[in-house]
């Protein structure tokens, strides 16, 4: 039993060693493609992050510009109330 078991793995490996051999055109082509397409995906990811990236420094420069215009206006008005209020009263 054991013989056979040693049998049929060498059967086994001398079948893988013959397609290893006459595939090597093939592996090395499937290993070219997949080194490309690997290398197209990671540009995109790249392209996909730095786009979010620019997006999301775009969107707190916005907040940030928003922020700082109602803040003085709002203080400005406040300012411009209390001295119209206070010439009506020396009035």
């Amino acid at each position: 039993e054991e013989e056979k078991q040693k049998q049929a793995q060498q059967q086994i490996n001398c079948l893988s060693e013959l397609t290893l051999a006459e595939s090597d055109s093939f592996f090395t082509v499937l290993k070219r493609l997949c080194f490309y397409w690997r290398r197209i995906a990671l540009e995109k990811i790249r392209v996909i992050l730095t786009l979010l990236f620019m997006s999301m420094l775009n969107l707190t420069t916005r907040i940030t510009c928003f922020t700082r215009q109602r803040t003085p206006s709002s203080s400005s008005s406040f300012n411009t109330s209390v001295s119209s209020s206070s010439i009506r009263t020396l009035e």
